[in-house]
């Protein structure tokens, strides 16, 4: 996938940094249209990305997202 592109929440934890242990930024709701920027490390399964959330930038890992177009590393497209 290219950068930037269009994707979604499945729900969960806008984080500060690309770990489960990173300060929490803003949780996410099942729905919320993000921004996707760029890919971060790889973590059980699926990568870290750094995305833009309703104005606010962190890392969500991509086995809670979609993505409107294929992309490795993310859960799954967003269903139309």
């Amino acid at each position: 996938g290219k950068f930037p592109a269009q994707g979604q929440s499945l729900g969960g934890i806008l984080r500060a940094g690309p770990t489960q242990s990173s300060p929490k930024v803003i949780s996410t709701a099942e729905g919320d249209e993000m921004i996707i920027l760029s890919r971060g490390p790889m973590w059980d399964g699926y990568n870290w990305f750094r995305v833009d959330v309703r104005g606010r930038q962190g890392f969500q890992w991509g086995g809670i997202m979609c993505s409107n177009a294929p992309m490795a590393g993310i859960l799954q497209q967003c269903q139309p």
